[in-house]
């Protein structure tokens, strides 16, 4: 995702925080739904970027990377993994952190990625 477009996103959302102090009412939800995480979505969905994981060979390097320690470090419910991003339900297991485990996922497949696609 474009760092350009990150920062816009930042700047809109503080504003709209500023304008709509906690607690929210049902319709600032709403307009808290429609403005940022959908947004955020359909950018995404749009495959904007590289989309490097049309490539099959990136694709299932991703979905095994998913795969590894399901059931060790957590367990792996669903994921669906589009062109430019990844979705996944995970539940992480006993002290394992959500936090590491992405961190995990997302160092391992961009090296990997980065060294393949150069």
């Amino acid at each position: 995702m474009p760092q350009v477009l990150l920062k816009a996103w930042q700047e809109e959302l503080d504003k709209w925080k500023l304008i709509n102090p906690e607690p929210h009412t049902i319709a600032q939800k709403k307009d808290y739904t429609k403005r940022f995480p959908a947004q955020l979505q359909q950018y995404l969905d749009g495959g904007y970027g590289a989309c490097h994981l049309k490539i099959q060979k990136l694709k299932t390097l991703v979905e095994n990377a998913l795969r590894f320690f399901d059931g060790e470090r957590y367990i792996l419910d669903q994921f669906v993994v589009a062109v430019n991003h990844v979705h996944v339900l995970v539940q992480p297991l006993g002290d394992h952190q959500l936090s590491d485990i992405l961190h995990s996922w997302k160092s391992f497949t961009a090296n990997k990625i980065n060294k393949i696609t150069g």
